[in-house]
């Protein structure tokens, strides 16, 4: 009661003050009397008061502000309760009723206010004690479904404007779900749902809505329902690995935050990353299975799982383009394409060479090497014109030295004729690398700056005036496509870059591979129709497409699974030649096609 006491008084004393200030200066904003609080029943109770006198300033707001007198109370503050009327009071005479946020056997302290300019005026502050407030009414709830994490809101009125002050309940799911008010206001609760566990048998089940303000509930009775995400179609239902399908789920469910999965023996085995959602919408990527038919799911939250009822068909990115080839005797041979045709090189006694056509599956074997080619290291080896084999340079190993060898000549493998051509000019004949360009052989040399290029209608060799870049000395993949070289490096992921002559070299695109196979394999890189192929060995096996940003990975070759490979490039498409996996003796005989419809 002492307490009581000082509080009031302290406040009466500062309002006492303001009004000795308006005698001694005139003032511009309004002063007002607390009348008297009247009418307190269970509805609420009546606020009355005065305006004195108005001031010189425009009044834009009036109201009154309340909390219980056991509450430490300070003017303005968010804890308050209020009520407002924008604008001015048609007379001096102003009542308000109380009707929400009253607790019955409470003391409320309850002050008037008027904003004025930029200036909040109170009058003096009375007390009453509540009988309560009207039961809360609920009008409206944002959903009628249930299933995991959600939120939902609840119209109506006579609701607390403290969020701690409604308690929101739907009997019989208090052991699986958490609900927590996160905001409210007179008229709307927003509730936020947390499952605690799984629930299954309630799946189908009505739950009735629980709200308690003051002490005074109401009930919507068999509002909710339990329900749970369905697959509700999937366009197409046929697709190769790496497209794009759409996956639909129940709109009236929500948002779905789970999974989609390729089940394999009745389990969720590959997942699909969802993206989208909108109007239950969602779109998801074939990731690289085996080609066939398989169940899709979608996982909940707390391992709900619902399954499509029709099986969806993974196609075959790769079709037998040649099997059963007679190759039997040329298995340990390098093997390198050279247009429609792959080289098979032996490097014993003697340099061995046969071209295998893939195109009449015929095989013929060329001239021998006429050089010295025992134990060659460091070489030219490269292709011209998809017509001429270019070999030579390098060194061997003699019975005391390192032997340079500076020969050079080129093979017709059209008429199967060997052409000499002028010597290396230069002393150190180790070579890293060698490709066509614009017609010439460019060679990388492993002892000088420079590239050397050999022009092929002059049939002489000179010095490039453009340095070789660091980076692809240490290429462990080229390409040429038009007027620019492609190289890959295999550090730290792949990082592809694209050099221009008379320019540095820029980083081109980068990525990180999944590695689903072997992660230890060296990529080779080969570019058609502008789409780039990262290839290791038949397992994994990417493409960049060079307009877009777009990565897509390839479907594995199933067939011969993490093998070592030779990959072709036709005018159409990709092929996978002769595939040998690392425990197995020899080559498998047969060339893969990428499916043109895959693109």
């Amino acid at each position: 009661m002492l307490k009581k006491f000082i509080q009031l008084f302290f406040i009466s004393t500062l309002l006492l003050g303001c009004r000795e200030e308006e005698i001694i200066s005139e003032r511009n904003y309004p002063f007002i009397k607390s009348l008297q609080i009247h009418s307190i029943d269970n509805t609420g109770a009546s606020f009355d008061f005065e305006i004195i006198k108005s001031g010189s300033a425009n009044i834009s707001s009036y109201g009154v502000e309340f909390r219980e007198v056991q509450a430490n109370f300070n003017f303005g503050d968010a804890e308050n309760y209020k009520i407002v009327q924008q604008g001015a009071p048609t007379g001096n005479l102003v009542s308000f009723r109380i009707t929400h946020d009253l607790v019955n056997g409470v003391e409320y302290l309850v002050l008037p206010f008027v904003r004025s300019g930029d200036r909040v005026v109170y009058g003096d502050a009375l007390t009453f004690t509540s009988k309560g407030g009207l039961k809360p009414e609920i009008t409206g709830v944002s959903t009628n479904l249930i299933f995991g994490d959600m939120e939902f809101t609840i119209m109506g009125n006579y609701f607390s404007s403290r969020k701690e002050g409604n308690i929101v309940e739907i009997p019989g799911l208090e052991q699986f779900f958490r609900l927590e008010v996160l905001s409210s206001t007179n008229q709307e609760i927003r509730v936020k749902m947390t499952r605690r566990y799984f629930v299954v048998a309630a799946f189908g089940q009505k739950y009735s809505l629980k709200l308690t303000v003051a002490g005074q509930s109401t009930f919507v009775v068999d509002h909710f329902t339990m329900t749970f995400p369905v697959i509700g179609h999937i366009d197409p239902l046929r697709a190769h690995v790496g497209k794009l399908i759409q996956i639909g789920i129940n709109d009236e469910f929500g948002q779905f935050d789970g999974k989609a999965y390729f089940n394999y023996n009745g389990f969720p085995s590959a997942q699909m990353i969802l993206s989208g959602g909108g109007f239950g919408q969602y779109m998801a990527k074939i990731p690289n299975i085996q080609p066939g038919s398989y169940e899709v799911s979608i996982l909940g939250d707390g391992s709900y799982l619902n399954t499509y009822p029709e099986k969806f068909e993974v196609l075959n990115s790769w079709k037998v383009y040649q099997k059963d080839i007679s190759l039997t005797q040329l298995e340990s041979y390098t093997k390198m394409q050279a247009g429609d045709r792959v080289l098979f090189l032996g490097d014993g006694g003697w340099i061995d060479i046969y071209a295998y056509d893939f195109l009449s599956n015929s095989l013929q074997k060329l001239k021998e090497f006429p050089g010295i080619s025992t134990g060659r290291f460091g070489a030219v080896r490269t292709v011209g014109e998809e017509r001429y084999f270019y070999y030579g340079l390098g060194y061997r190993y003699g019975s005391n030295k390192i032997e340079l060898l500076k020969d050079f000549r080129r093979l017709d493998l059209v008429n199967n004729v060997w052409e000499e051509l002028p010597d290396f000019p230069m002393e150190k004949t180790e070579i890293v690398n060698a490709f066509e360009f614009q017609g010439n052989i460019v060679v990388i040399p492993a002892n000088y700056g420079s590239f050397f290029v050999f022009d092929v209608n002059t049939k002489t060799w000179r010095q490039s005036a453009q340095s070789v870049p660091l980076e692809m000395r240490h290429a462990v993949s080229l390409f040429v496509y038009g007027n620019e070289v492609y190289f890959l490096l295999n550090n730290n992921g792949i990082n592809i870059y694209r050099y221009r002559v008379g320019e540095l070299p820029v980083l081109y695109r980068s990525f990180q591979p999944e590695f689903t196979w072997d992660r230890f394999r060296q990529p080779q890189l080969l570019i058609l129709n502008d789409i780039m192929y990262v290839v290791f060995g038949t397992s994994d096996i990417y493409k960049l497409y060079m307009l877009s940003d777009e990565i897509v990975q390839v479907q594995s070759v199933f067939e011969s699974i993490n093998s070592d490979v030779l990959p072709l490039i036709t005018s159409q498409r990709l092929m996978l030649a002769f595939p040998r996996h690392p425990a197995a003796y020899g080559d498998k005989n047969i060339i893969y096609q990428l499916d043109l419809e895959e693109e």
